[in-house]
């Protein structure tokens, strides 16, 4: 379906259309209600990881997100009146009905939906008491209060539990200090998330997890402690501390969004209106097991501010243009790459390409491409990223992020659960001047029980190479590799970002001949591979990495004759429906490989082990912003050869600190900044 009118063409300038848009994603929802309107379950359905009942609840409530655009269109004929949401809750919290939501558990679904349910009687308590009965309004108790009868997660879930009590004894006439009781219970683990500069991780930061993303950032906990300053009343510090939190995280954070608004990752409508699961288009591959049909409605959330009435500030402010506009970066302060220390990233922002560069985030819990969500070195507002869908290297999808073998591609093994992560400065020395840009540094083992790990610094070239980052990975303990029976080769592939492999025809991007660039001096849309290099130019943008290994000046201890790593270019045809915004797509990458002996772990012992640095310079151009038309083409020309982009000084110190600094002029195909 190429949109959903009403929403897809909808400029989202004003409260009337934001109330428009609520009501055209809630409408088709109509047709799937259950006779007495208490549940929802889409067509055709998948199923969950919890029951299919809680699945139904989850359509059900979660339009409550909209309740001031419910409460407002009651009178519309669409047939989605306040009556029939209100008749659902009946149904819905009566143990005798045959649509009863159903008694809870521990760690029950359930639980995350009695939020919109609490928050619908917090924000509209006169319209949704006066239309309830007073049996209704008991069993409504009843069923909520389950709710501190059972074991939940410690993560954002606890603050479900804090928004249902609030409302239980704000609302509903439960007993105030029972429901402060369990509110501070929650509050002594939810205070333990907290990180820095307003941002909280999904749980305690530890070795189990170190999560801090959209979901525990602007969607969950932000978001409801967001609900708590407008809903509490009798908690002025708490309600201070938390409105403080939020201002520090919106300082920032509008970084994580492109020029135009995409975030770094609309097909996303079925034939019948609905939504699907997916990010662009269709794809279950992306889902997680507790992805049921209803769940993509939890996006309602965005329309609480439908609260706001139509004077507010919120609507009537002059909408201005994104802050990036108003920067004005320098050699020596490139405000074009932001450090964020609380998630472990750097998020770089220029004309020609959002991302962000990301080093100290996993999670132990078996989530599915948990790798692919956590892992990845870079994350693309444009390009999105890849899930696996197998085992094979062209199923692992491997964009942006390192995959590892040492038996032949059997199998392959992604970055994970990195440790030891600093953020440095680095000098460099470009045709733009002198200046220091960040990095971050992380460490992995792609076996756990072998001492072999792999070092990458990332370092965002936004300013003065605009579309660049460089990633230099010291790869230590390669000996130990020798000790096992099955070792055949050791194989490393680094990749870029993962483009559009179709043209805008649909037909599959060529592969062009470098021969045929040199002649004719151009070229509009294809890849082309070389012994160092790959690059990909489609109408998803341009995808590129070079090795930058033979540039690589090495100093301090490490020694020339060290373990070689081969490398060269290799373009990965992903297979399909890996990708979050393109179902086809190539992905750029070079291959290294030392086959056979990694050296011999027998050296002496004032010796270090074996080990080998490997370097490679990334690039990527997004088409959001119609970036590629502002440049001329031959920026994307290859008559010249990559690996001449820069040189790097690399110093291993005697305490095995890796420091970096760059010394080259432009590199060739540079953008100026003057050609824009």
């Amino acid at each position: 379906m190429p949109g959903l009118p009403g929403f897809s063409d909808n400029p989202f300038r004003d409260r009337d259309d934001l109330l428009r848009a609520a009501t055209t994603l809630i409408r088709p929802l109509e047709q799937y209600r259950s006779k007495s309107k208490a549940r929802v379950k889409l067509y055709p359905s998948t199923a969950a990881g919890f029951d299919d009942v809680a699945a139904q609840l989850e359509g059900f409530a979660r339009p409550l997100w909209a309740i001031s655009g419910l409460v407002e269109s009651s009178t519309d004929s669409t047939g989605s009146s306040m009556c029939s949401w209100i008749r659902g809750i009946e149904a819905g919290v009566d143990p005798e009905h045959p649509e009863y939501w159903g008694n809870l558990e521990s760690f029950d679904q359930r639980m995350v939906e009695m939020e919109s349910i609490a928050f619908a009687f917090l924000t509209e308590p006169e319209e949704m008491l006066t239309l309830l009965n007073s049996e209704s309004k008991r069993n409504l108790e009843q069923w909520l209060q389950q709710i501190n009868d059972f074991d939940m997660p410690q993560n954002n879930w606890r603050w479900f539990r804090v928004l249902v009590n609030l409302a239980l004894s704000m609302v509903l006439g439960s007993d105030r200090g029972k429901a402060r009781q369990a509110m501070d219970e929650d509050f002594e683990i939810l205070d333990q998330f907290y990180l820095s500069e307003g941002w909280s991780s999904d749980g305690v930061w530890g070795d189990d997890r170190k999560q801090a993303d959209y979901y525990s950032g602007s969607f969950a906990i932000q978001f409801a402690q967001l609900l708590y300053v407008r809903c509490a009343v009798d908690d002025e510090k708490r309600v201070a501390k938390y409105r403080q939190q939020a201002m520090d995280f919106a300082s920032e954070y509008w970084r994580y969004f492109d020029t135009n608004g995409a975030a770094i990752p609309f097909e996303i409508f079925n034939s019948d209106g609905t939504m699907n699961i997916g990010y662009v288009y269709p794809n279950m591959y992306m889902s997680e097991d507790y992805n049921s049909r209803q769940s993509v409605y939890w996006c309602l959330k965005s329309f609480v501010v439908l609260g706001l009435p139509s004077d507010h500030p919120f609507w009537t402010v002059k909408e201005e243009p994104h802050p990036i506009y108003s920067l004005v970066p320098s050699a020596r302060h490139p405000d074009t790459a932001r450090v964020f220390p609380a998630p472990h990233q750097i998020v770089c922002h220029s004309e020609e390409h959002h991302y962000l560069l990301s080093a100290g985030q996993m999670t132990t819990k078996m989530f599915k491409a948990r790798e692919a969500k956590y892992g990845k070195l870079a994350y693309s507002s444009a390009f999105g990223y890849s899930v696996p869908t197998g085992l094979e290297l062209h199923q692992v999808a491997p964009d942006s992020t390192l995959a590892v073998t040492l038996d032949g591609g059997e199998p392959w093994r992604v970055r994970s659960q990195p440790v030891d992560v600093r953020f440095d400065t680095i000098p460099i020395h470009s045709a733009k001047g002198r200046g220091h840009l960040p990095s971050i540094t992380s460490t992995w083992r792609p076996v756990k029980n072998l001492d072999l790990t792999i070092q990458t610094t990332l370092v965002p070239l936004t300013y003065h190479y605009p579309g660049w980052h460089l990633r230099i990975h010291h790869i230590k303990g390669l000996g130990e590799v020798n000790g096992i029976p099955w070792f055949n080769s050791f194989e490393m592939v680094d990749s870029s970002f993962a483009v559009d492999a179709l043209t805008d025809t649909r037909y599959h991007i060529p592969e062009i001949d470098r021969a045929k660039i040199k002649h004719d001096g151009q070229f509009a849309e294809g890849c082309v591979t070389e012994e160092s290099s790959v690059l990909v130019k489609s109408r998803g943008g341009v995808s590129g990495i070079v090795d930058l290994t033979p540039s690589i000046h090495l100093k301090g201890g490490l020694r020339r004759d060290e373990p070689k790593l081969g490398g060269r270019g290799y373009l990965i045809h992903a297979d399909p429906n890996t990708n979050l915004v393109a179902q086809k797509t190539l992905i750029p990458s070079i291959r290294y490989s030392g086959a056979g002996t990694m050296g011999n772990q027998s050296n002496v012992a004032s010796e270090a082990p074996p080990s080998a640095i490997v370097a490679t310079a990334v690039f990527g151009v997004s088409n959001v912003n119609q970036s590629m038309d502002y440049v001329p083409n031959d920026w994307y020309y290859l008559k010249d050869d990559w690996g001449s982009m820069t040189m790097l000084d690399i110093d291993v110190t005697a305490a095995g600190e890796t420091n970096i600094s760059i010394q080259q002029a432009t590199p060739p195909g540079t953008l100026e900044r003057g050609l824009l």
